[in-house]
């Protein structure tokens, strides 16, 4: 399960490099739906003056710079990516972050404890919900007992009428569900920023 959409995120964004460079069609967002996911993962730490983090599914960073740019204080921010090419390049740009080139294992076994984690639009690829809901669950399962305070994680929505082939749609309300099922009811739903995007917001 684990290798096949790993495979599945490696080809597609390995492919979107070699057409477009470092750049968001590299990760698949647009610069305004990127914007606004970034602003919805914000609200998980609005309230807090100085905070750590895990950036699960980097990409080439650019929620570090979101955070900096609005004024955030950071203790310690770690981007954690599969793609080798992702952290290399963001390793050019950032000489103040931590990077691991691996994925939510890595994190587990290393047993470090952090405030919070974020995840924007890393479970969007896949060929079979129910696959990738099980992996979500099994990453978040074992990450979330190491986070002091919480976490969030953005997915596309099955609510919105335009749909692609390529990206996996999830039921908010299900979604919702399983999260308060394995995390607690101190949980949030946050689908009012982009027609086709919510994000779950999780509080310890």
């Amino acid at each position: 399960m684990k290798d096949r959409i790993f495979k599945i995120h490696l080809d597609f964004h390995n492919q979107q490099i070699d057409l477009h460079g470092f750049n968001n069609k590299a990760i698949a967002n647009s610069i305004q739906s990127q914007s606004k996911r970034f602003e919805a993962a914000a609200r998980l730490f609005k309230n807090d003056n100085e905070f750590s983090l895990i950036d699960l599914g980097a990409g080439l960073c650019d929620f570090y710079t979101y955070l900096i740019n609005n004024k955030f204080k950071l203790s310690d921010y770690t981007a954690v990516d599969i793609n080798p090419r992702f952290i290399n390049r963001a390793k050019e740009l950032y000489t103040q972050i931590n990077f691991i080139n691996g994925s939510a294992d890595e994190i587990i076994s290393s047993g470090k404890n952090f405030d919070y984690m974020v995840a924007s639009g890393i479970y969007n690829l896949g060929d079979n919900t129910t696959v990738n809901i099980n992996f979500i669950k099994e990453q978040l399962t074992g990450i979330f007992p190491l986070l002091r305070k919480g976490m969030a994680i953005n997915f596309l929505s099955s609510w919105t009428e335009k749909k692609d082939s390529l990206s996996i749609y999830y039921d908010p309300l299900l979604m919702l569900n399983l999260f308060k099922e394995n995390f607690g009811t101190k949980v949030m739903l946050c689908h009012d920023y982009l027609p086709h995007d919510f994000t779950l917001i999780v509080y310890k």
